[in-house]
């Protein structure tokens, strides 16, 4: 695992080096430091990817997901992860159901089952009338986990 993961960051950093604007290259930066626990490093990426102009919106909700829901105990940051999918949201004036989702994971995974329930709900409502029927399945999928009482954890 280790080895893929220092390819992965010599592609990134070759990314980088050829299109040093390209933000997706520096989200993946910061998503590649989270998973080898360099928290500082990955935060001070994202701080900045947060101060853009423009925020690379997929970058900000791939890596709030990230921190809600691994396994990994050393990683995981719930409330970080609710502040940038909280962010998402404002952003998107609360209609983006992948920032909903990401959100109702942080809320889980604090306890908070009712406001995880919520938000999974409205998201699952989002994602029906946009006709995306695997974002649909994963969304029911996890308000299942929710109405348990349950957080999500994404194994992979």
């Amino acid at each position: 695992m280790q080895d893929r993961l220092e390819e992965a960051g010599e592609h990134i950093d070759r990314s980088i080096a050829l299109n040093p604007g390209y933000a997706a290259s520096r989200w993946n930066k910061a998503l590649l430091y989270a998973r080898q626990c360099k928290k500082e490093e990955a935060y001070a990426i994202v701080q900045d990817g947060l101060a853009q102009s423009s925020v690379y919106l997929d970058g900000l909700n791939t890596f709030a997901r990230f921190l809600a829901t691994t396994i990994d105990s050393n990683v995981r940051d719930a409330q970080t992860a609710e502040l940038l999918a909280r962010r998402g949201c404002e952003m998107t004036h609360y209609f983006n159901p992948y920032f909903l989702d990401t959100l109702a994971a942080a809320c889980a995974a604090q306890g908070r089952y009712l406001e995880a329930r919520q938000l999974a709900s409205r998201a699952l409502t989002i994602a029906s009338s946009m006709k995306n029927d695997a974002l649909e399945r994963g969304i029911a999928s996890r308000l299942k986990l929710y109405e348990s009482n349950k957080a999500y954890a994404d194994h992979s």
